[in-house]
């Protein structure tokens, strides 16, 4: 978990936007994917993605669990046996 305390310089900012920052190598529709979920709390409440923050607000951040990526295989595909034709 992940706790961020807001200062003078995020003041104003919205939740989904600072989170952006904080995480470049996730999309915004998957933050306020986390948000929406409540994975992602102010001052220990579930807010909405386009929450303005206040100079000394809390976020907690629950990363959820990242699904597996799936591996690319060989560009050959397996041989194939015929086993019947028709005309």
């Amino acid at each position: 978990m992940m706790n961020i305390q807001i200062q003078e310089n995020d003041h104003g900012k919205r939740l989904d936007h600072l989170l952006k920052e904080l995480y470049p190598e996730y999309s915004r529709s998957s933050l306020q994917k986390w948000i929406k979920d409540g994975s992602v709390t102010v001052n220990d409440k579930k807010v909405a993605p386009h929450h303005f923050l206040k100079k000394d607000d809390r976020i907690a951040v629950v990363q959820p669990v990242q699904s597996s990526t799936l591996e690319v295989q060989s560009s050959n595909p397996p041989e194939l046996s015929i086993i019947a034709e028709t005309d």
